[in-house]
């Protein structure tokens, strides 16, 4: 693959790290166990302000809404993220589970323990009004067993959040509108009178271990890259 104008050669080399530890622990993986890997790209407004603003994701939610390229387009779709610590096997591990309704009505729950394993930023520039930084992060799922929590439990933060997704490929692109309070009352509030909603836009690999095997490191690096500036406007260029 050609590194576009846009995407500076050095950056290709910066993310190739995180790519690297991904690879190397999905061939870990198939010896060893069930847990997932992840991998993401998070726009943020600067550096220290994760999301986008509204006008900002309105014109990417357009963006994307003009594509026809898309192979599968699912509508808004509300999920809740309960997150809290429990003691597993004597250690104090920290749970998220996401509660949805699915197609048949029925309400779906999946407890899970994500841990961040590498990440790196990288700048844009050329388009201050949309984002000025990204974020690639290489993450793990363990799922747990429902079994091995507690019935009863207080949550440190809960996550209402309102998604719509675009499938292109084995690349998956999310916007979604959230609301958070410490507790589920105080964040049905905050999605009831539209308070402080966060507008987020993230680019994942649905499906690291089937991309691995097809690619090299080089070209996913690349590839992820490009999902990003592929997204921006044509001005956008990431270093």
């Amino acid at each position: 693959m050609t590194v576009p104008e846009n995407i500076a050669t050095d950056t290709v080399h910066r993310v190739r790290p995180v790519i690297d530890d991904l690879r190397t622990y999905i061939l870990s993986q198939r010896r060893v166990g069930p847990v997932q890997p992840e991998l993401e790209i998070r726009l943020c407004q600067n550096d220290t302000t994760s999301g986008v603003t509204e006008k900002a994701w309105l014109r990417l939610l357009s963006a994307l809404d003009a594509c026809a390229d898309w192979s599968e387009k699912t509508d808004i779709e509300e999920t809740v993220d309960f997150f809290y610590t429990v003691d597993l096997n004597g250690e104090t591990v920290s749970i998220r589970t996401t509660r949805s309704v699915g197609k048949d009505g029925g309400v779906h729950c999946d407890h899970v323990n994500k841990q961040p394993v590498r990440q790196t930023f990288v700048s844009l520039t050329g388009c201050p009004s949309i984002a000025g930084r990204a974020k690639i992060v290489f993450s793990t799922e363990e799922h747990i067993d429902e079994g091995s929590l507690p019935g009863l439990t207080s949550t440190t933060q809960v996550r209402i959040k309102h998604r719509t997704s675009w499938l292109w490929g084995l690349w998956r692109f999310d916007m979604t509108k959230c609301w958070q309070g410490a507790t589920y009352s105080s964040a049905t509030q905050n999605r009831d009178n539209n308070f402080g909603t966060l507008y987020e836009c993230e680019i994942e690999l649905v499906s690291p271990k089937q991309y691995v095997d097809s690619h090299s490191n080089e070209y996913i690096a690349l590839s992820l890259l490009m999902k990003l500036a592929g997204l921006l406007p044509p001005k956008c260029e990431v270093q």
